[in-house]
Order: structure tokens, then sequence, then C-alpha cells
């Protein structure tokens, strides 16, 4: 694809049809999941699954350090007119410096898991069965620092096809382990971690494709003092973004409460995270946004004011 018309009209008009069908299935099979789940397991190990996925929630801006920013700034101007080598040397050295910040905070919770789990309330059974749900730190984060580039490329058909796929198949990993026998805290999170990994291998062998598909003829560099810079500056950011995450008032309500009222906690917040999924701040997140940068680094100024004053 030529990377004139990356950030074309019609491309607008189709990320937004992908991203409303993305968003409802996504909903749709969320609702059903915690609503099964809530049935399913006792209110102990159901607090202790949602406080889990809490923590994987907060690692997300915690470790991300600016980078997602960084992305989401810089990857449109640089698929749009930057050189090649450019676009390429950008995105290998983003997700290699994220994988490896991932890999180190995994490591460093694995060997303070059992006084973490201990601090949160976990039982010695629970403490044992939970350590692979450290494993999604990577693995559903990575995924999800994926997507988000696609969705900087306006590829929302891919984006939203992934992240339905990990809820689908998180519904399916249920049924599976239903109609087996074998549901239990630590079978749900081995389910977990294979559907995330499945999106993550997924998600990347979509990047490079795409990536490979842009034609760009550019001569544009972005120098990695200016990327560091910004990142730097939204680190801050992110750090009070993890404090105020869902997952981190999720744990504290496990730490203050006990796991059964951390519970019936996070699944009202749940509730209402589906619900803000539709909220128009998040298309202008995932699809506005892109659009804007193609647009300003473009020169087309007018445009840009014209779309900020309709909005």
């Amino acid at each position: 694809m030529n990377s004139s018309g990356l950030y074309s009209g019609n491309r607008f008009r189709q990320a937004i049809v992908h991203y409303l069908l993305g968003r409802t299935a996504q909903a749709i099979s969320s609702f059903i999941f915690i609503i099964w789940l809530v049935r399913l397991l006792s209110p102990i190990d159901y607090g202790a699954y949602m406080v889990l996925w809490g923590m994987v929630e907060m690692m997300a801006p915690l470790s991300s350090l600016g980078m997602l920013e960084a992305v989401r700034r810089f990857l449109p101007e640089l698929a749009l007119r930057g050189a090649p080598s450019a676009l390429a040397w950008f995105v290998r050295w983003m997700t290699l410096i994220r994988f490896a910040i991932m890999i180190i905070w995994t490591a460093l919770i694995s060997a303070f898991w059992l006084d973490i789990s201990a601090w949160l309330g976990f039982s010695t059974p629970q403490q044992d069965a939970t350590l692979v749900a450290v494993g999604l730190i990577i693995t559903v984060i990575g995924f999800r620092y994926a997507s988000e580039m696609l969705e900087s490329l306006l590829e929302q058909r891919w984006a939203q096809l992934i992240h339905s796929l990990m809820s689908i198949g998180r519904l399916a990993g249920v049924a599976i382990l239903v109609l087996i026998e074998s549901l239990s805290i630590e079978q749900l999170l081995w389910m977990d971690l294979i559907v995330s990994l499945v999106c993550l291998i997924w998600a990347e062998f979509l990047l490079m494709r795409k990536l490979r598909s842009i034609q760009s003829t550019g001569d544009f560099h972005v120098s990695a003092y200016e990327i560091f810079n910004f990142a730097w500056h939204m680190a801050g950011v992110n750090l009070l973004r993890a404090v105020a995450n869902p997952g981190a008032l999720r744990m504290l309500v496990a730490r203050t409460l006990g796991l059964e009222t951390a519970g019936m906690f996070a699944f009202l917040q749940q509730l209402l995270l589906i619900a803000g999924r539709y909220l128009p701040a998040k298309l202008l997140a995932n699809i506005i946004r892109p659009m804007l940068i193609s647009r300003y680094v473009a020169g087309e100024v007018d445009v840009v004011k014209e779309g900020m004053a309709l909005l």
C-alpha cells in the first residue's frame, strides 16, 4: 500500500465500522464471561482471579514508561512520510525495549510472588496456583501493544479481531473447562495465558505484514533523543495512571477488605468498563487521533483545526 493512501477518508470510514463491530462483539462476550464466571467460582476464588487481572491491568501503564504514547505520536508520521528504514527501526526498537521492560517487571514479581500474594490476602494453595498469572503481564500487554500499533496505522479490522479473539477465547476456555469438569483458578489462568499468547503471536504477525506492505517514499527520520524526550515526559503521567488504574483500586480493596469484597467490587467495575468502551473519548483515541496526526504532518493544518472544532 502506498503511504499516501494509508489515512484516506475511505479507510477512515472503514475503521469506524470495524471499531464499532469489534467493540460490540467484545462487550457481549465480556458481559457473558463475567456473569458466567461469577456463578461458577467461589467468591474467594473469583476475587483472587479478578485481583490478578487487576494486577495485569495496572502493569500496562506502569510498564509503559511513556513508550505507548510515543508510538501513538510518531508511528502515523513515520508511516506517512518516513523513510522505510526509519519506520522499521522505530517499530523494532520500540517493541524490543517494551518487551525487555515487561520481562524485567515479570522477573521481579516472580521473585517476590509469595510476599506479594500474601500481602493481597491469598491463601497458601492460591499462592502456588496463581504464579502463572505473572506470565499474563508479557502476553496480554504484549498483544495490546502490537494492536495499538495496528490502530495507529488505521488497521482497526485486525486490531478489533485480535481483541475479540481474546474475549471470545476466554469465554470458550471457560466452556471447555466446564465441559471437562476441570474448572479452577489455576486452569482458568492457564487458559488465559494460552489465549493471550495466541493473540500476541497473531498481532505481531499482522503488524509485520502490514509494515512490509507500506510503500513509503519519504525521507523523514526521528531521532532517538526526540523519542526518549517525549516518552520521558509521558512517563510521569503513566505512573499517575497506574496509581488511579481500576486494577490498582481492586488490589487495594483486596488488601483492606479481603478477596471476597474485592470480587464484588471488581464485578461492578467490569460492568462500568464495558459501558465505557462506547464513550466518544475512546473513538477519539483509537481512530480520530491517527487521522489528525496524519493531516497535521501533511501540512493540512486547516483540516486539523476544522476537525478539532467539530469535536
